[in-house]
């Protein structure tokens, strides 16, 4: 059995617990995020030992993807575990860029306010951090009542307040001015979601209660937001905002992507939709004041869904007392979690905050009979949507069902979008191992259909980076993914492969453009630009090494490297489109186990199992058997990360350095090896 885990309920009711009462079922309310990632970890480990099923985890492109608006709150992730009284391990990038956000915010809040303050004709403002006092609860309550009755004009960090002697509220940030008061909530982020909307609704709830009576009101609300712009290397810039999106995704940037403008005008435009002050891109920014129903008159320009949530959950008082009474009222049973599927784990405020924990589990979660408990989360997002494999689990549990038969069930219940769910099941329904999606035709037909755009001559490459709020480049924006390795192997048409050394940028003193010349320089096969239009460029999952491209190229700003970037995104060879079932049309390879997914770490085991002369042929190493310290891209961005915050000596940072290489390295040789198992296949020389 797992370590034993033990819930912890605080003594009063916190945001972080009425937020998860919307992202996690009962069970697992009380327990800290840290400790069930563990738990599930032990499970997994347990049940790998005792039923021998291999895993080689959820991978990047399926569950995070190329998204380059996935930005991680290290500011939130810090917050959440302090009050969860967690270790705060210094050594970890999040913990440490989390920490710095909360210093530097501070400092920014203090200036802001002080200038609004000065604008008003005040200037004896007093400041007061009440985190800086290591008291209790109700201590902590009764000084910041004594601080706002004693100082009429004040910035507060942290302060407390408990109301019904159930909930406790510690906004970020409190501003008074004589009895006015402004609620603050920072975020680590760049765009406000509706999880960061149920914050601050908490925060002006349980003050509301807590100083009623009083002769003090909230009259005004703010998100604090690392601020889209470009700035200096190693700087961190806010922004205070009183909008909020009400999509759990923030709002929507993607229309920018289009627009024929430079880097720094689209940098502009982005900005002004993240902080909700632009209406040209989304139709959802709305004040916080009328989201939280405190201005009648402006009606929140939302969706359905948001309009059904408000209704449900925020609408009144009674309401938000229920829940919190729920909370205060509800004992954990002292047993394990039972990390039943359940559908809030997808909610409208968030995606549950360990959900890729739980997805690795439910992958092997079998029974004593060898049979998958929750069939339908085996499979893709994009092949069964989460809500639909729930809905098919509920009702049909434990069952000793195949594939096909789980197939045939959703191409008969699925309601929304049917024809597409319908096509993608039908379709792989007919696979057997795999099937072309053309059918009746020779593999020789299938192989010149697919491979006739790939030249005999091939630069295979892929890139790694970095994606924080802190800047890592100078003059650059936040959470920019900033490319800092490159690995590559040319193949000049004779099928001798050519490895390139690996580039791995230490970026101890940040990347710069000089950096970025070098890593597109090493792209290039040949120095005379022509003979480089010959050679085909072949990635997996083309939409982030050519995003990254073309910002290096901006950022550059030198038409060499302009026509350099061309040359390989004109000639670019994707080989996920072979395999991505989301693009259905153009898909040469489904494979059944795979069930869906389609990621590099995905299909290698699957070359490694039917075509072993390709897997050593192109040198490939089996990801979590054979390679050290960096298996995927995530401990790969944060062995960089941690470096560029000085959490690596030198000697440390050498070794890490090498681990790097040998990943990259390997996920390049993986697609080499992937194209020959292909074209294996096509010319009929693989049986399965």
């Amino acid at each position: 059995m797992a370590e034993i885990l033990k819930a912890k309920k605080p003594e009063y009711i916190r945001k972080y617990d009425y937020i998860r009462y919307f992202y996690r079922p009962k069970d697992e309310w009380f327990y800290s995020t840290k400790d069930l990632e563990k738990y599930i970890h032990d499970l997994m480990m347990k049940n790998i030992i005792n039923n021998q099923f291999y895993f080689d985890g959820i991978d990047d492109e399926d569950e995070v993807g190329s998204n380059d608006e996935n930005e991680i709150d290290s500011y939130t992730a810090f917050k959440e575990l302090e009050a969860d009284n967690e270790d705060l391990d210094q050594n970890n990038p999040k913990i440490y860029e989390g920490n710095l956000i909360d210093q530097k915010s501070k400092i920014y809040i203090e200036n802001y306010f002080k200038e609004e303050f000065k604008n008003q004709g005040i200037s004896d403002v007093d400041v007061i951090d009440f985190s800086n006092f290591k008291l209790s609860n109700d201590k902590q309550y009764t000084k910041t009542l004594n601080w706002i009755k004693s100082h009429k004009y004040s910035i507060m960090f942290q302060p407390t307040f408990i109301a019904k002697n159930k909930a406790i509220a510690k906004p970020d940030a409190l501003i008074q001015n004589n009895g006015k008061l402004i609620i603050i909530e920072t975020k680590g982020t760049t765009n406000p979601k509706i999880n960061h909307l149920v914050d601050v609704y908490y925060q002006n709830q349980v003050l509301s209660e807590s100083l009623k009576g009083e002769n003090y009101y909230i009259v005004d609300y703010y998100l604090c937001l690392i601020k889209y712009e470009l700035s200096k290397l190693r700087e961190l810039s806010f922004v205070l905002t009183r909008n909020c999106s009400t999509s759990k995704t923030g709002f929507d940037t993607q229309g920018v992507k289009k627009l024929d403008l430079s880097f720094e005008e689209k940098i502009k435009i982005n900005a002004a939709i993240k902080e909700g002050t632009s209406s040209s891109f989304s139709h959802e920014d709305c004040s916080i004041k009328s989201l939280l129903g405190n201005e009648q008159s402006l009606k929140p320009r939302s969706a359905k869904i948001y309009d059904e949530f408000y209704e449900q959950y925020l609408a009144s008082d009674d309401k938000f007392w229920s829940i919190i009474d729920e909370l205060y009222n509800f004992a954990p049973s002292g047993k394990y979690p039972s990390l039943e599927p359940n559908i809030c784990y997808k909610s409208k405020v968030k995606n549950n905050d360990y959900w890729l924990a739980l997805r690795d589990y439910y992958y092997f979660l079998y029974d004593t009979k060898g049979v998958n408990k929750f069939p339908a989360l085996q499979f893709s997002g994009n092949f069964i949507r989460y809500k639909d494999a729930i809905d098919y689990c509920n009702n049909q549990g434990i069952l000793n069902k195949t594939d096909d038969e789980f197939i045939k069930w959703m191409v008969d219940v699925a309601t929304a979008d049917k024809e597409s769910v319908e096509k993608r099941m039908m379709k792989y329904l007919k696979s057997v191992c795999y099937h072309s999606s053309i059918y009746n035709c020779s593999y020789e037909e299938t192989s010149v259909l697919f491979f006739n755009k790939l030249k005999s001559k091939k630069v295979y490459f892929d890139f790694e980076s970095l994606n924080i709020a802190t800047r890592v480049v100078n003059n650059y924006p936040p959470f920019m993914q900033v490319v800092n390795q490159v690995s590559i192997i040319f193949d000049h048409g004779d099928k001798n492969l050519k490895l390139v050394p690996y580039i791995v940028v230490d970026p101890i003193n940040g990347i710069s453009k000089d950096d970025f010349k070098m890593i597109i320089d090493s792209i290039m096969p040949d120095k005379n630009l022509n003979k480089c239009r010959e050679y085909s460029y072949v990635v997996y999952n083309k939409s982030f090494e050519q995003t990254r491209l073309k910002e290096m190229a901006q950022y550059i700003n030198e038409p060499i490297y302009n026509q350099k970037v061309e040359i390989i995104i004109s000639n670019i060879y994707d080989l996920a489109d072979l395999f991505n079932i989301k693009s259905i049309e153009n898909i040469a390879v489904i494979f059944k186990e795979l069930k869906g997914f389609y990621s590099i770490k995905k299909i290698l085991p699957l070359v490694e199992k039917y075509d072993l002369k390709s897997f050593k042929d192109t040198g490939c190493k089996n990801y979590k058997t054979e390679l050290e310290q960096i298996t995927n891209g995530g401990e790969a961005q944060s062995a960089s990360t941690k470096r560029f915050f000085g959490l690596l000596n030198d000697k440390e940072w050498a070794i890490t350095k090498e681990n790097l290489g040998k990943y990259c390295d390997n996920d390049v040789r993986a697609m080499i090896a992937v194209e020959y198992f292909l074209r294996n296949i096509f010319a009929g020389k693989i049986k399965f």
